[in-house]
């Protein structure tokens, strides 16, 4: 192609500018780390979500297992489930599972330490109701549950372990710790709470549940009569 048509096309000026240029770059890489923001942050929420959901089932398990233990507690009429020295972080009682009228117990120790919790087991050696003896070496111990913390309620740090009795019909204020002799006989409900998290040992609140449980540790409700005794296991 030669004359005027072609000196016409050497001299078009059409395309981009430098500074055109530069701007769809810097539009370009905006509209990519916009992208790669969301991305990062669609992740980050799915991991907290599946921490919790995570933190949520350890907890329930474990809550059960600790609340099944509780419930059968009662393993003779008339025979006090908690232990004297029971304190906010560690409890002593009696449990055993079975269908006979009297039951030869177990002594558990359930300990919040370290972040974990334990229970340890100690089998019976002799003695009956209410006076067993129990062997000094444990029958077993197992880690009931890792990644556990007390939680934290208005910046107040809440026992793992509470205990209430009955006064006139009506369940008493947290009874003070370590439990007396006289306040274990007494003791009809124990309260657990725990904050969980999950396996990856992630502690962040976002990424934790706090878990409750009650048991109450009698067969019948309370009598309302003033000055009836509402003992355990009645």
């Amino acid at each position: 192609m030669t004359g005027p048509r072609l000196r016409a096309d050497v001299m078009d000026q059409r395309g981009f500018t430098l500074v055109e240029l530069l701007v769809t770059m810097i539009a370009g890489l905006v509209m990519t780390l916009a992208t790669l923001t969301m991305l990062d942050i669609s992740v980050q929420e799915s991991a907290k979500v599946a921490d919790r959901v995570e933190a949520g089932q350890r907890g329930r398990v474990a809550m059960e297992q600790l609340i099944q233990e509780l419930h059968s507690s009662c393993v003779a009429a008339s025979v006090a489930p908690v232990l004297t020295g029971s304190t906010s972080t560690s409890i002593q009682f009696l449990s055993q599972f079975g269908s006979a009228a009297v039951l030869t117990p177990n002594l558990h120790t359930v300990t919040y330490s370290g972040s974990q919790l334990t229970d340890t087991a100690y089998a019976a050696t002799g003695g009956s109701a209410p006076t067993w003896t129990f062997s000094a070496t444990p029958a077993y111990s197992r880690t009931v549950l890792t990644n556990v913390s007390q939680a934290t309620v208005n910046g107040t740090v809440q026992p793992v372990f509470q205990y209430y009795k009955y006064v006139n019909g009506t369940l008493s204020s947290a009874l003070p710790t370590p439990l007396s002799s006289t306040d274990a006989a007494d003791t009809v409900q124990v309260a657990v709470n725990f904050q969980v998290g999950p396996l990856d040992t992630s502690t962040a609140a976002d990424r934790t549940i706090q878990t409750t449980g009650t048991a109450v540790l009698r067969y019948v409700p309370a009598d309302p009569t003033p000055g009836a005794p509402n003992l355990p296991c009645q």
